[in-house]
């Protein structure tokens, strides 16, 4: 076990793709490779329809539908219902899907190069300036904070009140379990909460 801010978390091995559960049973699946839109199943689980993106790979705000993203691959729904969070992993960016818009939530960075994404770096402070690198796994407490599993940067970071900061581990890799920045990851690819508030984190570099 590994404690996280005075709360148990346990390590376990699951696969990093999300696939996130509305108090609807409404679905969000993030399809990487196709760059395909985030989708909606019916209730019925037959048929698909977008609710952001137009299926083109790139960074972009605004109209859900017209929106773009990097590479989304994981989603997480507000307590409210009313906001889809997004992990645009080679976006470096937290997105928000609300009221039909996509906006950035937290992150942000240079363009890499080829224009195919953006600079993996690390920075605490306001959502505006504060940096991830691959953020891969989302998870919203009841409070509406929003905890990332920060894979490139081998942290967990929580995002709350319009700041970014480090919940557990420092940015060196390893195992080692602990309090706080004690701690260690190795590409930790996903997180979840469960129904006592603890927090389990999938440590996919460590195999744990």
């Amino acid at each position: 076990m590994l404690r996280l801010a005075g709360r148990f978390a346990i390590r376990t091995c699951i696969f990093f793709m999300s696939l996130v559960l509305a108090a609807s049973a409404a679905r969000a699946v993030p399809d990487v490779p196709k760059q395909t839109p985030l989708a909606t199943p019916s209730a019925a689980g037959i048929s698909l329809s977008t609710i952001a993106g137009d299926g083109f790979a790139g960074d972009r705000d605004g109209e859900a539908l017209s929106a773009r993203f990097f590479e989304p691959v994981a989603v997480a729904f507000s307590p409210d219902g009313n906001s889809v969070y997004v992990a645009d992993a080679s976006g470096q960016k937290i997105r928000r899907i609300i009221g039909g818009q996509v906006e950035t939530f937290a992150g942000g960075g240079e363009l890499a190069p080829n224009g195919q994404s953006r600079v993996g770096t690390f920075a605490d402070g306001p959502v505006s300036s504060a940096r991830f690198y691959r953020p891969t796994g989302l998870a919203v407490a009841s409070d509406g904070a929003v905890y990332v599993a920060d894979s490139g940067n081998a942290r967990i970071r929580v995002i709350r009140d319009g700041m970014v900061s480090t919940l557990a581990g420092n940015g060196a890799t390893g195992s080692d379990d602990g309090a706080g920045a004690s701690a260690r990851f190795k590409r930790p690819l996903a997180i979840s909460i469960d129904g006592d508030g603890n927090f389990l984190v999938a440590d996919f570099g460590n195999g744990i």
